[in-house]
C-alpha cells in the first residue's frame, strides 16, 4: 500500500516536469526537477546531485526515479543522523547561542554557562528525568576540565 502511495506520488512528479508525461526525462534538467517538486533537495542531496546525476542514464524513466529516490532517502536519513535530528536553522540558533556564552571565544563554556545556554533557548530540563538524562551525557562528553565545546 505505501510503495503504491510512493509510486503514485513519484509518477505525478516526473509528468509534472516538462517532457515527463511523454515518459522520458533527461536526466541533468528531469531529476533534478523531479527531486525538487518532492522536497527531497537538502543540502547534503545537492551536494551529491553530480554523483547521483551520473549514475544514471542520459535519458530517465520513472524507474529510475524511484531508484535514484531511494538513494535519496539514504543521504537524507544520514544527514538527520549527522545533526541528530536538528534541522540546519535549529543547530544554527543553538551555535549563536554558545558563541554568546563562550565570553572568552575558547569554544568551551562552563556548566554554568550551559545551564544559562539552555535556559535562553527554553531548552532547560524541567522534570528530574530530563536533567539526570543531562547530567548523564554532560558526564560522557566530559574530558575532566568541566567544559564542553559545540
Amino acid at each position: 500500500m505505501l510503495a503504491s502511495f510512493w509510486r503514485q506520488t513519484y509518477q505525478t512528479a516526473f509528468r509534472g516536469v516538462p517532457g515527463g508525461n511523454l515518459g522520458i526525462l533527461n536526466r541533468n534538467e528531469g531529476l533534478p526537477a523531479v527531486l525538487n517538486s518532492l522536497g527531497l533537495l537538502s543540502d547534503g542531496v545537492t551536494a551529491k546531485l553530480p554523483s547521483l546525476l551520473q549514475s544514471c542514464p542520459t535519458l530517465i524513466q520513472l524507474e529510475d526515479v524511484w531508484q535514484v529516490c531511494g538513494r535519496v532517502r539514504e543521504i537524507r536519513y544520514a544527514e538527520y543522523r549527522s545533526t541528530r535530528g536538528f534541522s540546519k536553522s535549529e543547530i544554527r540558533e543553538m551555535q549563536s547561542c554558545f558563541k554568546m556564552f563562550d565570553r572568552d571565544n575558547s569554544g568551551q563554556i562552563s556548566y554554568q554557562e550551559l545551564t544559562q545556554a539552555l535556559d535562553r533557548m527554553g531548552r532547560l530540563p524541567k522534570t528530574r528525568e530530563e536533567q539526570e538524562r543531562l547530567l548523564s551525557l554532560l558526564r560522557r562528553v566530559d574530558d575532566g576540565s568541566g567544559e564542553f565545546g559545540f
